[in-house]
């Protein structure tokens, strides 16, 4: 019997395992045009679909004001129903895409060199002045990175991948702590629950609990342990145990890193397959934990996948997740079906029906977004960041027999402005916006306790889209 055998039987065998809990998505089918192998439709459905995707795009984050996803997350609210001409739709700007999501980069602020508080850090910065000086700076910002969060990674000898991971890393905690994620209660029983999906080695789900102990290491001595959860499908080296373990007795009050007070539990268990209220011991379930789920680059139906086995496990306090490879996504496993069905259909998106072969081109048409911005082979990145970059590299699934709906040829059919990649940015962050849609709807619902606490749904950039063009973030808490 081989090892891979071997180990998935021994998977299998868990009480936490439970074949397909949650596959099957969440909502309606649409309709039943489903794309059939050489037949992807025609050029003229892909172009009205195109212009489905803009007048879509521009009532979610465009008519609004504000920079505030929250203004459209009722999708009740009066607003342009389908007013919008093509004319205007085909003007709108790839920049206009681009910023149409605030960059909130809080990665400065947790490594100690930018000076000042987390609350200053999440004005609208996404003008295109702190932009140009973002993209002026990224080369020295990604390889000369001296701050605390750094030092403190280094002294534990934490692989975060390079430079422009550790960036990442850094601004998901700014978020969590933004959020009021991370306690600095002294209380011992009320140490949180960090869960990483689909964590691999773990290290974005190490550093956030290391700083949860940190903060609580310093509101008390005798503070209990933050417990971490990993969940993964497979074994990992260099993982957050091995730092875990060699961070023994080795903790101090001045570390923003306490890894001596994490407490590291491994679930290896594809996302599909684990029943997450069984792989939860009840004492870390308790009422008295605050529960927070984090995830770096879950790629495509992954964080579908992830969304929905959340249900499983009661109330969480909160959910912060860079989502990426949207060309990996399936209307199958998809989340936000019904939000897609409501949006595309009928005034806002003008489309008769919506169902798998639409959803087909839309994430496919992803992957422009991406186009020319994946380190090459020669580059001088390190060799951890391109294999951890979780990109879509390339057009493949535009040749050959998609030669029908090519987003090129629609592109230039339609002759928008935005091209290529900016329509392939607006088809991800629909998608991201059905998975808000979802969060909105079966979060924070499930604990009659809290159901009249406020929660808010956002969607941001976390870094710029010179550290990874992958840069979206989902982010749900309780006020």
């Amino acid at each position: 019997i081989s090892p891979a055998l071997k180990e998935r039987q021994a998977t299998a065998g868990k009480d936490y395992y439970c074949e397909g809990i949650n596959l099957g998505g969440f909502g309606e089918m649409g309709s039943d045009g489903v794309e059939s192998r050489g037949n992807d439709g025609s050029l003229t459905e892909a172009k009205e679909l195109a212009y489905a995707i803009l007048r879509v795009f521009h009532f979610l984050f465009l008519s609004c004001q504000k920079k505030e996803l929250s203004l459209r997350l009722s999708l009740d609210e009066k607003g342009d129903h389908g007013t919008v001409s093509h004319q205007d739709l085909g003007n709108i700007t790839e920049r206009d895409i681009y910023n149409a999501l605030p960059l909130v980069d809080l990665s400065e602020v947790e490594d100690g060199t930018y000076d000042s508080e987390p609350s200053d850090a999440t004005k609208d910065v996404h003008s295109s002045e702190h932009e140009a000086k973002q993209r002026k700076g990224a080369e020295t910002a990604t390889k000369t990175t001296t701050g605390k969060l750094t030092n403190a990674i280094t002294k534990h000898k934490v692989n975060a991948g390079g430079p422009r991971h550790l960036k990442q890393i850094a601004s998901i905690l700014g978020h969590v702590r933004q959020n009021g994620l991370i306690s600095t209660n002294s209380d011992n029983e009320n140490t949180p629950l960090i869960i990483e999906m689909g964590a691999g080695r773990g290290m974005t789900g190490l550093v956030v609990a290391g700083a949860a102990g940190a903060a609580l290491g310093n509101a008390t001595p005798s503070a209990k342990k933050v417990k971490l959860v990993l969940v993964e499908k497979s074994g990992t080296r260099a993982n957050a145990e091995t730092s875990i373990r060699n961070a023994e007795g080795n903790g101090s009050k001045e570390d923003c890193l306490r890894l001596d007070l994490v407490d590291v539990t491994r679930i290896k268990c594809d996302l599909a397959h684990v029943n997450m209220s069984t792989a939860l011991p009840s004492q870390l379930r308790s009422h008295s934990s605050k529960i927070v789920v984090i995830a770096k680059h879950l790629c495509g139906a992954g964080t579908d996948l992830a969304l929905k086995s959340l249900c499983n496990i009661g109330a969480i306090d909160g959910c912060v997740m860079a989502t990426c490879c949207h060309g990996m996504c399936s209307w199958a496993e998809y989340v936000g079906r019904n939000c897609m069905l409501r949006l595309f259909c009928g005034e806002i998106g003008g489309l008769s029906t919506f169902g798998e072969k639409e959803f087909n081109l839309l994430r496919r048409w992803t992957s422009a977004s991406v186009l020319g911005d994946t380190p090459k082979p020669n580059s001088k990145t390190n060799g951890n960041e391109r294999k951890e970059e979780h990109t879509v590299g390339g057009d493949e699934e535009e040749k050959g027999r998609y030669s029908n709906t090519h987003m090129f040829t629609v592109v230039k059919e339609l002759g928008l402005v935005c091209g290529s990649k900016g329509l392939g940015r607006a088809c991800q962050r629909l998608i991201d916006y059905g998975r808000c849609d979802f969060m909105r709807k079966n979060f924070f619902v499930s604990d009659s306790s809290s159901n009249d606490r406020p929660f808010n749904v956002n969607m941001l950039h976390y870094v710029g889209d010179h550290v990874t063009p992958q840069n979206a973030l989902l982010i749900a808490s309780r006020d």
